[in-house]
């Protein structure tokens, strides 16, 4: 689905609106500012009604002033529900000035956000995240909370679009500790699905996209519920459920239809259209993808209307109508292949291959393999690399919050035991002794916070079932042998463990009997290694070796024998277990490459060619 959440009417934003309601209420005037009130709401949840009933009020109802800048302020909201940026803009510059000399910084921001989702639509990055920064300027003089966590969650969507996962995984979990309506709480959830969706974690996107709609129908907002459900459809599709993404996919075109969202209605019938080749049903796929081109036509969206062509291009190969494929193919290669859209890049090669084949003009088709096979292993390194971005985001917020937390219950406490030693002072009159409590304290207070910090940090780099490093602890201890590599040649290796068949033990024992199993792993794994190695948790039941001063050959021996370890190991975690085995793929580090990403990149590759192979056995990433 788009990778924005942008376009929901904001509560926190509306709050911008309702402080401008200062009509008495009480004779026409009251009535007037509940119908403006309702229709404040109503530009939220369904814009499309809400344009037709303002159209109808403003010719109803004599308006001074103040009336007509909150009907100008309506009219942005819907312009920006609805996806219409020229109309944003438009609107924005003509009641800026009004609202500035209103003095209200809480509509400010709401003009900033408008802005900075306009400019975004129409490709002009520089001006959104400029618009952005001066959003949460006015949100923070508003000093309230849920106008600051927009404009966090609009910040978190430009870093995403930048590429900074790291940070933008931060500005998220900021947003969640201003969240105070239910409203910002449900675009928090699907800002966690966006982030998801983007590092290529569909079981994530999943779960989350399906809280967000829970969230949403609960305030009754439709234009959030149809993105959460698009989303959740192309989740479902992306995890090999095609026939289960149809529901919700056919619920979120309803939906987009009811707020007038045309481009939202048009990407969800192209992942309806995947979804019904998927499942056996051609013609309506071609159906329902050409209606997503004629919606996508209308509105600027030029590469989605692309991928739609492209999509296109493969359903007619899947009918055997090859020669009415490769115009599309023409059409789209000026826009897919410039564009930094990796995903979008290797569909487009996969497609233009597989049509030059069966038009017969296979060295072409060849070429367009080769290309397919360079922007897939970008593809792979890029979600690598925003994974582990994303983590070390998540992770340093966590840890910020335990600091603050401690912190502030340590100062807290430092501050009443000092205020008792005051009031002790007043009453005996002793300055020396004071004097002394005051330096036991600081002293005490010091030594506790060190305290605490060095346990926080223990807690940030161990995982806390097995007790070994976490996977952000594993990066930074090989990135740091990366780079000790490059400058004095010492070489050492990267192993990736994976336990087979782990899912069993799961779905038969339980997730008690699958921690007890990690455990006894882990601890074979210890015993079974040189002094000097790092062991550490990847990930579910994956673990990863880094083996300072290794060659090929001592790395082998080394990984062979953590494979027999496991292979021998008594399954005390469940009567009657079968014992486990685990698969390894093996990389070596060279003064070439900088980066540890892609170095864990190709031990994974060695890995699932282990297991691919047989399992329970060790492959070598060639040099």
């Amino acid at each position: 689905m788009r990778g924005t959440a942008h376009h929901h009417v904001r509560a926190g934003l509306l709050c911008a609106l309702f402080v401008l309601a200062v009509v008495p209420a009480f004779g026409a005037a009251g009535d007037i500012d509940a119908k403006l009130s309702r229709l404040e709401a109503l530009a939220r949840h369904q814009p499309a009604q809400a344009e037709s009933e303002l159209q109808q009020f403003s010719l109803d109802v004599p308006l001074d002033a103040h009336t007509r800048l909150r009907i100008e302020l309506i009219r942005l909201l819907i312009a920006d529900s609805q996806y219409r940026p020229d109309d944003v803009l438009a609107l924005s510059d003509r009641i800026e000035k009004a609202v500035v000399d209103d003095g209200d910084a809480s509509a400010r921001a709401l003009i900033a956000h408008a802005r900075a989702g306009a400019y975004y639509q129409l490709g002009r990055s520089d001006e959104a995240f400029r618009a952005v920064d001066q959003e949460i300027v006015q949100a923070r003089s508003s000093r309230q909370d849920d106008p600051m966590a927009q404009a966090l969650l609009d910040r978190a969507r430009f870093l995403m679009k930048r590429g900074d996962f790291e940070q933008a995984c931060a500005s998220i979990a900021d947003a969640g500790r201003h969240v105070r309506s239910d409203q910002t709480a449900a675009e928090v959830a699907f800002s966690n699905a966006l982030l998801a969706k983007a590092i290529g974690d569909a079981a994530l996107a999943l779960r989350s996209y399906q809280n967000a709609y829970d969230k949403f129908h609960a305030v009754g907002d439709r234009t959030g519920e149809a993105d959460s459900q698009a989303g959740a459809g192309a989740a479902l599709r992306n995890l090999g459920r095609s026939a289960d993404a149809v529901a919700p996919l056919q619920q979120a075109i309803t939906a987009y239809i009811e707020v007038g969202d045309r481009e939202g209605e048009a990407i969800a019938r192209n992942e309806l259209a995947l979804s019904q080749a998927d499942t056996g049903h051609p013609e309506s796929a071609l159906a329902a993808n050409a209606e997503a081109i004629r919606g996508l036509a209308q509105v600027h969206s030029p590469l989605k209307f692309a991928q739609a062509q492209v999509d296109r291009a493969q359903l007619l190969l899947q009918i055997k109508r090859a020669g009415e494929a490769l115009p599309l193919i023409d059409h789209t290669r000026p826009v897919a292949l410039p564009s930094d859209d990796l995903q979008l890049q290797v569909r487009f090669h996969s497609v233009a291959a597989q049509v030059l084949a069966a038009l017969g003009r296979y060295r072409e088709a060849f070429d367009e393999g080769v290309l397919e096979q360079r922007a897939q292993q970008m593809r792979t390194d890029q979600l690598v690399a925003r994974q582990l971005a994303a983590q070390r985001g998540r992770l340093e917020s966590e840890v910020l919050t335990r600091e603050n937390s401690l912190l502030r219950s340590e100062t807290e406490a430092s501050q009443r035991a000092l205020e008792q030693a005051r009031r002790a002072t007043r009453l005996e009159g002793t300055a020396i002794g004071l004097g002394a409590l005051l330096l036991l304290l600081g002293g005490y207070a010091f030594w506790r916070q060190r305290v605490l910090l060095g346990r926080i940090a223990r807690m940030a780099e161990t995982d806390p079932l097995t007790g070994v490093s976490n996977r952000r602890q594993v990066f930074e201890l090989g990135q740091r042998l990366m780079t000790r590599c490059r400058q004095d040649g010492r070489p050492y290796a990267m192993l990736l463990l994976d336990l087979d068949g782990f899912k069993q033990i799961n779905d038969q024992f339980g997730h008690a009997a699958g921690d007890a199993a990690l455990r006894t792993v882990t601890q074979e794994l210890r015993r079974h290694l040189r002094p000097g190695d790092q062991l550490g948790r990847y990930g579910g039941e994956e673990f990863a070796v880094i083996l300072p001063g290794a060659d090929a050959t001592e790395a082998k021996v080394v990984a062979e024998r953590l494979r027999a370890a496991v292979a021998a190991a008594h399954p005390d975690w469940a009567p009657n277990a079968a014992p486990l085995t685990l698969s390894g793929g093996i990389a070596f580090a060279t003064s070439e490459r900088s980066d540890f990403s892609q170095l864990l990149v190709r031990a994974d590759q060695a890995l699932y060619r282990a297991k691919n192979a047989g399992r329970n056995r060790i492959e070598v990433a060639p040099a």
